[in-house]
C-alpha cells in the first residue's frame, strides 16, 4: 500500500482547487484516487455564471481539468452537492 509522501498541510487555507491538484499530481502512482467534495455547489455549477462568482468559476475549471486531463480517469457522483472521484492512470 502506497501513501502520499510530504506535507500538504503547509498549502495555505484558500488554496483553489487546481492548486491543491498541482501538489498532488506529482505525488501520486497508478490507481490513485483524488476526491473532491461538494463539487456541484448547490447546482450553481450548471447554472450560467454570475458575473464575479469567482467560486463557481473555480469548481468549473478544476471539473473540466479533471475531465480533460487523459492521466486520470472521472466521475461526478450525484450525492448530495457532489462527490468527485478521479483515478490517476
Amino acid at each position: 500500500q502506497k501513501h502520499l509522501q510530504g506535507d500538504l498541510r503547509r498549502l495555505p487555507f484558500r488554496t483553489s482547487q487546481c492548486e491543491y491538484l498541482d501538489a498532488v499530481i506529482p505525488k501520486l502512482s497508478k490507481g490513485c484516487l483524488v476526491v473532491s467534495d461538494n463539487i456541484l455547489w448547490s447546482g450553481k455549477v450548471v447554472e450560467p455564471l454570475q458575473k464575479g462568482d469567482k467560486a463557481t468559476k473555480a469548481l468549473l475549471t478544476y471539473n473540466q481539468r479533471l475531465t480533460e486531463d487523459d492521466r486520470f480517469e472521472h466521475l461526478i457522483l450525484p450525492i448530495r452537492d457532489g462527490l468527485s472521484v478521479a483515478r490517476y492512470l
